[in-house]
């Protein structure tokens, strides 16, 4: 707040960015914001596409285990989920109300009508679905489809409103609704949001703290194609599965729909000059970059001191 009213006051444009730790786990807020929720969800409460974790059939191995100790949910009940939900929820409203000083200070400062504000978080929140908590190496909507509000004082119109777009994309939107276009590329450029009309949009994961995951993702209105070139790939139906509990990958009636959607996965990942379709060898799904196996990193006997620590600490 202190900064927005010295950037206010300066002669110049500005460019604030404010990142927060949360909405994230741990989970660590005060108790008045979880008590709001203690009862929002009912007895037994439990996401419609919940299962034990790891129990999922026809699923990636990479999927098969938790890679973190917190990942580890099968001793929950479901009123360890519905404190889980309530801390989340407590947590979003939490930064909510943080983030509407902000907005309540640009009104102060009666710059408002002429700042561009954008919301965006980086994952979203298992929170039980599938079984699992936080999140992994997997693209279920969960974790993909998260909030994106941007505010344009001149209130311009998208060519598509519900048209697919990327937080890799937010960067050259802000650049151009801010009248700096002139210092994007050209690619940059008809990447802004109020100029796409994507009919799909792709995801990425190659690793996570040493872990080697690679995955590549496109997802249309209706299906979802998840391509791992050393782990069993996926495909779901979101119009008759929203879940996405059932991989449809080996399924014959889908062999069309999938094969159109890897030629275009591909095509994308040609044009991005992914590194991944050059790929001559690869660790299996899981591994360590340092040569353990996906076996040991379920086992906490291989965790450094310092991950023991923080989990010991942080959770």
């Amino acid at each position: 707040i202190t900064s927005l009213e010295k950037l206010a006051q300066g002669e110049f444009p500005f460019c604030a960015i404010i990142s927060t730790w949360g909405p994230h786990c741990p989970h660590t807020i005060p108790q008045h914001y979880a008590d709001l929720y203690t009862n929002a969800t009912p007895d037994g409460f439990l996401p419609d596409n919940y299962c034990p974790a790891f129990t999922e059939e026809n699923k990636p191995k990479m999927q098969s285990k938790p890679y973190w100790p917190c990942q580890n949910t099968l001793p929950l009940t479901s009123d360890d989920w519905r404190k889980t939900v309530a801390h989340y929820w407590g947590y979003c409203t939490y930064l909510d109300e943080q983030f509407g000083r902000v907005l309540d200070k640009l009104d102060e400062l009666g710059i408002a009508d002429n700042t561009i504000v954008a919301f965006a978080v980086d994952h979203g929140e298992m929170l039980g679905g599938h079984g699992n908590f936080d999140k992994g190496p997997y693209f279920y909507e969960e974790i993909v489809h998260i909030p994106m509000i941007v505010r344009d004082p001149l209130k311009r119109k998208p060519i598509n409103p519900n048209g697919f777009v990327n937080l890799r994309d937010l960067f050259p939107t802000l650049i151009s609704l801010a009248g700096a276009e002139d210092i994007l590329n050209e690619d940059e450029r008809t990447r802004s949001y109020w100029k796409t009309d994507h009919k799909a949009t792709f995801y990425t994961y190659d690793a996570y703290q040493g872990r080697q995951f690679k995955l590549r993702g496109i997802r249309t209105a209706r299906y979802k194609y998840n391509w791992s070139p050393n782990d069993l790939c996926e495909l779901y139906d979101l119009e008759n599965d929203p879940g996405e509990r059932f991989n449809l990958i080996d399924d014959p009636a889908f062999a069309d729909v999938q094969s159109g959607l890897h030629r275009q996965l591909m095509a994308w990942m040609a044009d991005e000059d992914d590194y991944l379709l050059h790929t001559r060898h690869l660790l299996p799904a899981g591994s360590y970059v340092d040569g353990r196996g996906f076996e040991q990193q379920h086992d906490p006997g291989v965790w450094s001191e310092s991950e023991q620590s923080w989990f010991k600490s942080g959770l």
